[in-house]
């Protein structure tokens, strides 16, 4: 992470706020130029490894049709190969892989060599047409979400991280589902492959980094009894059904 002073379009950025930027909680920015809409992006340059990118100025899905990588300017090598899903980050809720981009908000992706972001093929929806709206589970990710039990992990502050377990049906492997780096003081994740989801175990464990108590842990879609065990294997609460425990 680097503080920027430019905005480049094409590219996401992180901005924290206190607890009250306004009553709709929305922020907004201007077209430059004012007014027009633009259908691609064609010009960030994106490493190995995970990179911040930004929308065109119209909803498209999150796929190869409209995310197109390229090999680095004037460069002879193959383009670079996006892995995994989209994702994106909401501080209540953590992330989450995304079927949509969506202007004005930031995503992150994962390639396996450096090159140039691309987001092509864009159809401006009708004057008054509807949007797509945002989606919080990827093409992949919502066809198992059903299947899994969830935990939502929130400190006192209100941070939090929705984590996805137990017996799924799928052929995609666990480490289709890591999540990008670490970068404010809470943190919620699995620890066998650093994602959201982790499935057809036994038992999970969660790495958890927080610095504001209590940490309440809010089980869904559980069918029997989770125990929650600490570090040495001692007990520290039991959920059945839809239950809490409390750290």
């Amino acid at each position: 992470w680097s503080p920027a002073n430019m905005l480049q379009f094409g590219r996401g950025y992180m901005l924290r706020y206190g607890n009250y930027i306004g009553n709709d909680g929305i922020v907004a920015g201007t077209l430059s130029p004012a007014g027009i809409g633009v259908k691609s992006v064609d010009n960030v340059t994106i490493d190995e490894g995970w990179n911040s990118v930004g929308a065109a100025s119209y909803p498209c899905s999150a796929d190869a049709t409209h995310i197109v990588p390229e090999p680095p300017v004037g460069s002879n090598r193959a383009a670079p190969n996006l892995i995994g899903d989209v994702w994106e980050f909401d501080p209540h809720t953590g992330y989450a892989t995304t079927a949509f981009l969506v202007p004005g908000r930031g995503y992150f992706i994962k390639v396996d060599a450096s090159g140039i972001y691309t987001l092509q093929n864009i159809t401006p929806p009708p004057p008054h047409g509807m949007a797509p709206q945002t989606n919080g589970a990827g093409k992949i990710a919502e066809s198992l979400t059903g299947q899994l039990s969830n935990v939502l992990i929130n400190d006192a502050e209100g941070s939090g991280q929705m984590l996805y377990f137990g017996q799924a049906t799928t052929s995609v492997p666990e480490s289709h589902f890591e999540m990008p780096g670490q970068f404010q003081s809470f943190d919620a994740r699995f620890a066998s492959n650093g994602g959201m989801m982790s499935y057809n175990h036994t038992s999970y464990t969660v790495n958890v980094l927080a610095t504001s108590y209590p940490v309440t842990m809010k089980f869904s879609n559980v069918a029997g009894t989770v125990e929650v065990r600490d570090a040495k294997n001692a007990i520290v609460g039991t959920a059945t059904g839809n239950g809490f425990v409390t750290i």
